[in-house]
């Protein structure tokens, strides 16, 4: 009701001013209808997708929709609409990358390990949703576009904001006053005025202080087909932000889907896994989770680190809750800093395991990380036990360093059995590596994140 009434003004206004206006007017004003929206799911379980039923029979699944699809409800769709209430004729913007869905489906291979498989297989006979698809949705599965930050990739083809900042890797928001969305309302002059709504976008610093706004219809521009949703929470748009910055140091160009190639590394980019709701909607049964950048052939890491004895070709243990990844990064970021040469590479194993897989239970909260000690002169990919096996070969000076810098980032508890190191917890079965955890809501962490070390 009130995006129509604003326009009604508009039109009144440019009725009577006619002749002292400009081609398109335009003036500020509100908004309630969000200008897109990002699919959901609604108890799927644990999938990472939801059914798209067919425009002209609502009753039959005619495609699967991945989550975080950006769709939109025309209003010509919905003048036509014939289903119950909880069902919303959308249409489809731009997908998630189908190798954000293969590599959570992992290997096909019978001796691996498919931890997170399951969460991506779809009804056989069922086509992936695509741009220009249409379809109902259960109003249930639909998140306005006001509760997400999105990052723009680096296939925007266009290169700068109207002010001259980079778009690739830019964080926006949406601008939002209460629950409505801020913006202007505009209509171009003639015989008959067509009128539309340009919505505010942010521009963020990784930091979250707003850098610049800028009026568009997003709907109107390539921008919704070259930018990645990411849950608006604190915590998380400061986290996947923060990642984003560390990398991109070391790596310029690294970007939120895409990844970066260079002459000793190719990266894949930032991978993310939604929070598992579960059927009760109100509980959530495992975090939203992003996903560390890895070289799919070699497996090594950013930082001069290495991830040893994955559980599937696409190293689906690989998962961490936003604010732990981000402390972790800045651990490999310091002790790169710190060690260099021989001995060096930080090499780490399991993070997220939950406990239904029935191996590493204490890996359950998404926070923690196996870590091989350091080694004196040596970075292949064979186990070291600190003081039963190759001890030859074991570094307690760096492992000490590589600790040091665990402790002043949050890592707690430390486990590990060389009780000549400062930090560290001694547990049985843990001498062949270090099992830290970074909790998200200790401060260290938080500041590992966000301010570095």
């Amino acid at each position: 009701m009130t995006r129509y009434f604003n326009i009604f003004l508009t039109i009144v206004f440019i009725l009577n001013f006619k002749a002292y206006a400009e081609e398109v007017f335009c003036n500020d004003a509100t908004i309630e209808d969000p200008p897109f929206y990002i699919s959901d799911e609604y108890r799927q379980g644990d999938k990472i997708w939801e059914n798209l039923r067919d425009i002209e029979n609502h009753s039959k699944v005619s495609e699967y929709i991945p989550r975080g699809t950006i769709v939109h409800a025309p209003i010509e769709l919905s003048e036509v609409s014939y289903a119950p209430n909880y069902r919303i004729p959308v249409e489809v913007v731009s997908v998630p990358s189908q190798e954000w869905e293969n590599d959570i489906k992992g290997t096909n291979r019978s001796n691996q390990r498919r931890r997170f498989r399951h969460t991506a297989l779809t009804p056989k006979g069922l086509d992936r949703a695509k741009a220009g698809s249409k379809g109902f949705l259960d109003r249930r599965a639909l998140m306005p576009a006001g509760k997400f930050t999105f990052f723009v990739k680096n296939t925007m083809p266009l290169e700068k904001t109207p002010s001259g900042r980079d778009y690739k890797g830019l964080p926006l928001t949406l601008k939002m006053q209460g629950d409505e969305y801020v913006g202007q309302n505009c209509c171009e002059l003639s015989d008959e005025p067509q009128c539309f709504f340009k919505y505010t976008f942010q521009a963020l610093s990784k930091d979250q202080v707003v850098l610049e706004e800028f009026n568009i219809n997003p709907l109107a521009c390539q921008l919704l087909e070259h930018i990645q949703p990411v849950p608006k929470r604190k915590e998380i748009d400061s986290a996947v932000l923060n990642i984003m910055a560390k990398l991109g140091e070391e790596y310029p160009g690294f970007g939120i889907g895409e990844g970066i190639e260079t002459d000793d590394i190719k990266l894949s980019g930032i991978r993310y896994l939604p929070e598992h709701k579960g059927s009760s909607i109100s509980r959530i049964h495992r975090d939203y989770m992003v996903k560390i950048p890895l070289d799919p052939d070699t497996d090594k890491g950013p930082y001069n680190s290495f991830h040893y004895k994955p559980d599937d070709d696409n190293s689906s243990d690989t998962y961490l809750q936003p604010e732990s990844l981000c402390a972790f990064t800045e651990v490999l970021k310091q002790f790169n800093k710190k060690c260099t040469g021989a001995g060096c590479q930080v090499q780490f194993g399991n993070f997220y395991h939950s406990p239904s897989w029935n191996t590493h239970k204490t890996h359950g909260s998404g926070h923690c990380v196996d870590i091989r000690p350091q080694r004196k002169n040596s970075d292949l990919d064979v186990s070291l036990n600190y003081n039963t096996t190759n001890t030859g070969r074991y570094s307690r000076e760096k492992t000490k360093d590589l600790v040091d810098i665990l402790v002043k980032a949050g890592g707690s508890p430390i486990y590990f059995n060389d009780k000549k190191i400062k930090g560290v917890t001694p547990l049985a079965r843990h001498s062949n590596h270090i099992h830290v955890c970074f909790k998200p809501e200790r401060q260290k962490v938080k500041d590992a994140c966000r301010k570095g070390l």
